[in-house]
């Protein structure tokens, strides 16, 4: 994670840097990044770099933190303005937000990036779900539990999990122009149902 003294400079800094930093994370794959594509990147001065981050690596999960607080907040917004929801009116009631929040953050894509090249990190599988998870329950503790709370918490993220996972795999195909929105805002509605009904028999 970053060092103390990146944490103690002024936000605008900090952000520049972070999104110079996305910005060359997604041109390329991680193998082919350096340090030295960074600073440039950023303009900053490479001996800035060090004083900052121990590593690219360090750096970059540092990223992956930052793109998983940045969802998990948007995901904070949409229940403060809905208001009261299961989990499953949530999953609802987010799919067009979600799609407005992918299409112009690209938050998705430097998480699906992380995850497909974690190993080249040091990240294990169980850090990259242990962390994702810690999210989950997060946005889970903000939602009403009417539906689901016959399920025991462990089986509640598993919930989470499943339906996040088939939303963003629906809008990703949106975004690659792969199906129309309304087609799979129905499919996930449809799929949404079955998971529902099913959910209320385990």
């Amino acid at each position: 994670m970053p060092k103390t003294t990146f944490h103690h400079l002024p936000n605008d800094k900090k952000n520049h840097i972070l999104d110079a930093a996305k910005r060359v994370y997604m041109s390329a794959p991680f193998k082919d990044l350096t340090i030295s594509m960074v600073v440039k990147e950023a303009g900053i001065a490479r001996g800035s770099f060090y004083q900052y981050f121990e590593s690219l690596e360090d750096l970059y999960r540092s990223i992956f933190e930052e793109s998983l607080q940045q969802f998990e907040a948007h995901a904070f917004k949409i229940i403060d303005r809905q208001g009261p929801l299961n989990v499953f009116d949530f999953f609802l009631k987010s799919f067009h937000d979600d799609y407005d929040y992918m299409r112009q953050t690209g938050g998705h894509e430097v998480l699906h990036k992380f995850f497909k090249e974690r190993t080249q990190f040091g990240v294990a599988s169980d850090f990259f779900r242990t962390r994702h998870n810690e999210s989950y329950r997060r946005v889970l503790e903000r939602l009403d539990d009417d539906k689901i709370a016959h399920l025991e918490g462990y089986n509640q993220v598993r919930l989470y999990r499943v339906l996040n996972h088939l939303k963003f795999q629906l809008l990703q195909k949106v975004l690659r122009q792969e199906a129309p929105f309304e087609q799979a805002f129905d499919d996930f509605k449809f799929y949404l149902t079955l998971i529902e009904k099913g959910s209320q028999n385990y």
